[in-house]
């Protein structure tokens, strides 16, 4: 495509797209999904997709399609135990499809691939079609078809400001003659005129013209023309068919002063669109029946999408940590960190105090673990005592009976007893009493 802002809008999706991995989960029995490792397809769809093509060219190809022409048709190769060996990507301008019908709303399709190297015929089992907007699930419109009178536009746009300047003087104005010319004579000064001085190269020379000749400059402002207006609107036209914010192709469109708020609108109205269509196919045809039964699907990691500094992603793990939904080897594996020596760990508080008002109850969840006892809501006769792991305590309870004990009792610390001791030296010294 010969339309820069609609070639950059074009390669901007693709290759975010491209670069995500993508991760093989399944769901735990607690309803929980945790990624599978080791898998083959997770290899070919991150790494290498067959033996010439690298996942990442492999996957920027399928987004290019899907947005030009609405699909983007893979060809899965298999072993004869219906494992995936390799997938190829077929380009969709070169794939025709009949699509028959049964009953009127159930279709399928017959493809034929026409490309250089001859015409083939496929199965629907043996592709994968990536799709979007489609009302049979098997053909579709991508921009090509759907912006056509846009896109002529935009090649009109820049094929006259390709002409403005290298056809036309610059200024660019008219030769005039106070008599006739005769067509042979006015056929020699087109032609001496271009020469000299049409053309880029020509531009800023001084014109000498015969008797009878004269020059009249015509004005050629861009403001005038409305070119730089023009041109400002087709990119936004063009941000429109990608459901791109404008500011990611035009910097002095920007809408939100914000690179977090641009990336909000990039990943919720033009990616994730994209991740859905691409992991619907993929859930589709990489996976068995019964891996699907069993809880497996896949996805994309889309978590350094909104972090655009490193300083961002540290915070944004670093919050994780401390809230202790991540371990700490997790945490250092998110930058490429190995894991520590001896036993992971997650980092609780003891911050969090549960108060029930019915009751008269108050719980420390955490306490159980980071001090090493079982918070079971049994009563072991002591409130404010700390038992043992895997021995319970009771909860608080505020309002006590007269005589027993309110609370937690304060443990003391280095602290306290240091200042004790000095208090005690401090009265020896001018006789007082120790106790």
């Amino acid at each position: 495509m010969e339309i820069p802002a609609f070639s950059a809008a074009l390669a901007l999706v693709a290759d975010t797209v491209a670069s995500l991995d993508i991760l093989l989960m399944k769901t735990s029995d607690q309803g929980v999904p945790l990624p599978v490792k080791d898998d083959e397809r997770v290899s070919m769809l991150n790494k290498q997709a067959n033996e010439e093509m690298s996942a990442f060219t492999y996957k920027r190809s399928v987004v290019k399609d899907l947005l030009l022409y609405g699909r983007s048709l893979t060809y899965i190769e298999r072993t004869g135990d219906n494992k995936v060996n390799a997938i190829y990507p077929l380009a969709s301008r070169y794939m025709t499809t009949e699509v028959y019908t049964y009953g009127g709303y159930k279709y399928y399709g017959v493809y034929t691939y026409n490309s250089e190297a001859g015409s083939f015929e496929y199965d629907e089992e043996d592709l994968m079609n990536v799709i979007s907007d489609s009302q049979d699930g098997i053909t579709a419109d991508g921009i090509m078809a759907n912006y056509t009178g846009t896109l002529q536009l935009a090649l009109a746009q820049r094929d006259y400001e390709k002409n403005l300047l290298s056809n036309g003087a610059v200024p660019v104005g008219a030769v005039r003659s106070d008599r006739a010319v005769a067509p042979e004579i006015l056929d020699k000064l087109k032609e001496q005129f271009a020469k000299s001085y049409s053309g880029a190269g020509n531009s800023g020379k001084t014109l000498f013209l015969e008797g009878g000749l004269s020059y009249q400059q015509i004005s050629t402002n861009p403001d005038n023309m409305q070119l730089d207006s023009s041109k400002k609107s087709m990119l936004g036209e063009i941000a429109r068919m990608f459901n791109l914010p404008e500011t990611l192709i035009n910097a002095s469109a920007n809408k939100y002063n914000s690179n977090e708020q641009n990336n909000l609108q990039f990943f919720q109205y033009c990616l994730k669109p994209i991740l859905s269509s691409f992991e619907a196919a993929i859930n589709k045809e990489l996976l068995l029946e019964s891996e699907k039964d069993e809880g497996y699907f896949f996805k994309f990691d889309t978590d350094t999408i909104m972090q655009n500094t490193f300083k961002e992603k540290v915070a944004s793990y670093g919050a994780l940590y401390k809230q202790g939904l991540i371990s700490y080897d997790e945490f250092r594996n998110k930058f490429g960190f190995s894991n520590i020596e001896g036993d992971d760990f997650i980092n609780l508080n003891l911050g969090s105090v549960l108060y029930y008002p019915k009751t008269g109850e108050m719980k420390i969840p955490n306490l159980g673990v980071a001090g090493g006892a079982d918070v079971s809501g049994q009563d072991s006769g002591d409130p404010t005592q700390v038992t043992p792991k895997n021995q319970p305590i009771g909860t608080i309870t505020p309002n006590k009976k007269p005589g027993e004990k309110q609370g937690i009792q304060k443990a003391p610390n280095q602290k306290n007893q240091d200042d004790s001791h000095q208090t005690k030296a401090d009265n020896n010294m001018l006789g007082g009493n120790d106790n």
